[in-house]
């Protein structure tokens, strides 16, 4: 998908503005597609520059969009990617009780897994 590529262009040069203009547009064509995986990506994608610009509030809203999808398409991988990604905005917030919860939330998700990457990411939390 070119909207892709060109939104993550924008993305890694900092030009958040054309960034949100093609996430915009990969959502349309993602929905339109029915593209559940990408639709997921793509708000991941778009809460980390929301991150990154301070703007916490919509970050966590696409993270919530994005946590729905994977919870229905059972990506626990991605699941556990997006709490810890909600931990990092709720701790940028200083809501640390949110924070933890969203941790424990991840490594609830990974209990028992024997991935190498769990193992990463469970190290990470702590």
């Amino acid at each position: 998908f070119p909207v892709t590529i060109l939104r993550v262009y924008y993305e890694n040069k900092s030009m958040n503005d054309s960034a949100f203009y093609y996430y915009l547009k990969a959502e349309k064509i993602f929905k339109k597609l029915n593209y559940k995986k990408g639709l997921c990506d793509m708000y991941m994608d778009k809460a980390m520059v929301q991150y990154y610009t301070c703007n916490y509030t919509e970050a966590e809203a696409s993270l919530i969009k994005a946590i729905k999808i994977a919870n229905n398409l059972k990506l626990k991988y991605t699941e556990a990617l997006i709490f810890l990604d909600l931990g990092i905005n709720s701790s940028a917030q200083k809501d640390y009780e949110f924070t933890l919860k969203y941790y424990k939330k991840a490594l609830d998700l990974l209990n028992g897994k024997n991935s190498e990457k769990f193992k990463i990411i469970e190290m990470t939390v702590y």
